[in-house]
């Protein structure tokens, strides 16, 4: 049952990714480039990637 979670939470986290690089798309079309959104998306991917590599982790392990 845990490996049914992890590989739900791995594909839920790839939504989150997919969705973090389709605003960063959206935001470079519109002209947005300032500091405090590159903070903000950079965080949100960084964060979206290591939960992911952790839900992997997760699935695969023991």
């Amino acid at each position: 049952m845990r490996r049914v979670i992890a590989f739900a939470g791995t594909v839920l986290f790839v939504c989150c990714l997919l969705f973090d690089f389709h605003r960063l798309a959206q935001m470079q079309e519109s002209g947005v480039n300032d500091w405090e959104t590159a903070l903000q998306i950079s965080i949100s991917l960084y964060l979206d990637i290591i939960n992911l590599l952790l839900e992997i982790l997760e699935a695969v392990g023991d």
